[in-house]
């Protein structure tokens, strides 16, 4: 099985992320995809981040409708700093027979955005009037990420 391996903070994952995982899957023929949320990055400050239950869930949440894309937990089970060569070593080890493949988002031509600018949108929203709706952020987010957000009182 040819398996992309896709990782980055997720925080919060948006239609780009996914958009860039299915053009990797068609571009390159592979069988599925892997979304790796960081865990205890070397280059984030992790209280900055929003808590990796969060950033696995809103994964799951956007990968749920999309076929031959899952979500992977691996980086959350060590207590560790997160190196992707030792993520890569690890998943090898899991799925012997697959050709791993790692996929790196530099940009995304279709989707100009960052998960920056989603954040800011999200809180520049909630600061301005209080009100949860996602004006601005609806347009790169999947409704089922928005909702989950929402409910958590996410990016505040």
């Amino acid at each position: 099985m040819k398996t992309g391996i896709f990782g980055g903070a997720f925080d919060p994952i948006h239609k780009g992320h996914i958009y860039m995982a299915q053009k990797a899957m068609e571009e390159y023929s592979l069988d599925r995809i892997l979304l790796v949320p960081s865990g205890h990055s070397p280059n984030k400050t992790e209280n900055a981040m929003t808590a990796f239950s969060h950033r696995y869930n809103m994964c799951k949440l956007a990968s749920e409708a999309v076929p031959g894309i899952e979500v992977s937990d691996i980086e959350i089970k060590d207590e560790s700093t997160s190196y992707t060569y030792v993520t890569l070593q690890k998943l090898k080890a899991l799925y012997p027979e697959d050709e791993l493949y790692f996929i790196r988002l530099l940009k995304c031509d279709r989707m100009d955005v960052s998960s920056t600018q989603v954040r800011k949108l999200l809180r520049a929203k909630s600061q301005a009037d209080g009100d949860r709706s996602p004006k601005g952020a609806e347009m790169f987010l999947d409704a089922a990420v928005m909702s989950y957000i929402q409910a958590n009182n996410l990016y505040r």
